[in-house]
């Protein structure tokens, strides 16, 4: 949940916090500039009521808060309200109308994602990945074309993940991970009861797990030691997985190319080899 959203829903401020909120909402554009002291005045309220209202929204005190706020306030004045990301085009439209509804839903897509995910968080994940004896990944469905993909990447660079799920041999594969590795679930919602059943084989052991998801209130999510989560923006009456394919494409380039830079030049070489041999 962006922080914009949790904003929103408010439920969890006092009627002084509730009033900095709305202040802050209505003005958006005016508050990259003002300081503590200066929001204080304008809303009625003390700076310590200011500062309760970061830290419920999970911050430290007001000027980190400022700097996630105003980002976002930035992002959502380009994200366009028109797309819709299940259904983004009709059965009366031209092939340039076409072009241009898929068009603005990818760029809409990237622009939730930066709103969204936190590049530390992201870094760690990479960091984690590297220095992992095995990485076994959870997928299904359209995800594991996606998941595929970003193997077949790794794989010039010698990095053998395994799609725990591709043989359906899932119980077996989780019986068999130990400490040192890590392993990443990825799924739009976690609709698939499986998934819960290879984490609980998994969830006691000295390893790390990542999850990919746009459902945040999910055990896995929430038990997981490194998240990201995406915006939840396809509902199951949709054209096609264009959306959820397409984030989970752009986080695993983003986690590919943070991977590659660990050790830019072992891997520069390794990959031109490897180029070379397959010309």
């Amino acid at each position: 949940m962006t922080l914009l959203e949790k904003m929103n829903q408010g439920t969890t401020f006092s009627e002084a916090e509730q009033n900095i909120v709305s202040y802050l909402l209505e003005h958006m554009n005016q508050i990259s500039d003002m300081t503590l002291e200066q929001l204080a005045k304008k809303a009625y309220v003390s700076n310590a009521t200011i500062i309760r209202m970061c830290q419920k929204l999970g911050f430290k005190g007001y000027k980190q808060f400022k700097i996630q706020f105003v980002k976002e306030c930035e992002s959502a004045k380009y994200l366009a309200d028109s797309v819709d990301f299940s259904v983004p085009f009709g059965g009366m439209e031209d092939s340039h109308a076409i072009m241009n509804r898929i068009s603005n839903l990818y760029k809409e897509s990237i622009d939730l994602c930066l709103q969204r995910i936190d590049p530390d968080v992201i870094a760690d994940i990479a960091k984690v990945m590297v220095n992992a004896s095995r990485i076994f990944i959870f997928a299904e469905g359209d995800t594991m074309f996606t998941v595929k993909g970003f193997i077949n990447k790794l794989l010039k660079l010698n990095i053998y993940p395994i799609l725990a799920s591709e043989t359906f041999e899932d119980v077996a594969t989780s019986c068999n991970i130990r400490e040192n590795d890590c392993v990443m679930f990825i799924s739009y919602s976690f609709k698939s009861s499986r998934f819960t059943k290879f984490y609980q084989l998994i969830k006691n052991r000295p390893i790390d797990i990542i999850t990919i998801t746009a459902n945040e209130k999910h055990m896995i999510a929430k038990m997981s030691k490194y998240r990201l989560i995406v915006a939840d923006k396809e509902n199951n009456h949709k054209i096609a997985t264009f959306y959820s394919q397409f984030v989970f494409d752009y986080l695993l380039n983003i986690l590919y190319s943070m991977i590659y830079a660990n050790d830019y030049q072992k891997n520069h070489v390794h990959k031109e080899i490897v180029d070379r041999l397959n010309q």
